[in-house]
Order: C-alpha cells, then structure tokens, then sequence
C-alpha cells in the first residue's frame, strides 16, 4: 500500500524552514549589527517572521484567493498565538518537571514538532479556508 504525501504539507515545513532562517538573520543582524537589546532583536524578528510566514503560507501554501486580508491575518494571529501558548506550556512540562527533565535545546525542538499538529490544522482549516457556497475548501 502506497501513502501519498499531502503536498500542502511539504510546503508548509518548507515555509517553516525558510522562516525560521529569517528570525536568525534578522535577530542576528538587529542583536550583533545594530546592537539592538536581545528582546527588542527578538521582536523584530518575530514579527518579520511572522509577516513572512503569513504572506507565503498565504500565496504559495495554500494559494487562498480570499482577499480579506485583515481577517486572514486575524486568524493566522489567533492560531500562532494559541500555539505560543501551547509551546509555552510544553516546553515548561518537559524541560522543568522532575518526571521529564529534558535539556531545554531538546525540549525546544520536541515543542515545535507537537505543536505543528495544532499549528497545521488550525491554518490549513480554519485560517486559509476558501469559502464556495457554504462549504469551505482549501486550494491545493
């Protein structure tokens, strides 16, 4: 028996890779170039990242033509922030709980991995949905 691969899938990691090159970059140029403090380097990055990551999940991802903009990028906020949340929480669980006590840099990773299942979804489904009629559908 044959799986086949959800392609959406494969392009949506590639976009993570790719934004997650971005958050260094713009980190390290704002933390070690223009001497910014880490959190506002941080910031910055973050929120590059984040733009980066909408605007190509949006027209390469998920190709969505919905032009509400405003909304989409409500929904993406929603999402992103709910899987902050998430990752707050396990990376806590696992890197500061007698049970666990995993290295911080291996729970790090171990978060990100979990929360792509909520991350994911989340987008696929409810943020870059194309509406047809009464049924919502995602360009693939």
């Amino acid at each position: 028996m044959t799986k086949t691969v959800d392609l959406t899938f494969v392009k949506y990691r590639i976009v993570g890779i790719f934004v997650t090159a971005v958050d260094f970059l713009v980190f390290s140029v704002a933390f070690y170039h223009l001497s910014f403090p880490s959190s506002m380097a941080k910031f910055l990055a973050l929120c590059t990242a984040a733009a980066v990551s909408f605007i190509l999940n949006r027209m390469w991802t998920f190709r969505t033509k919905d032009n509400r903009f405003f909304r989409l990028m409500v929904r993406f906020g929603a999402v992103a922030s709910v899987g902050v949340l998430l990752r707050l929480g396990l990376i806590v669980l696992l890197s500061r709980v007698d049970l666990f006590s995993i290295h911080a840099l291996v729970a790090n990773a171990a978060t990100s991995c979990a929360v792509l299942t909520w991350n994911f979804p989340a987008n696929k489904y409810r943020t870059f949905r194309v509406w047809r009629g009464a049924r919502a559908t995602v360009r693939r």
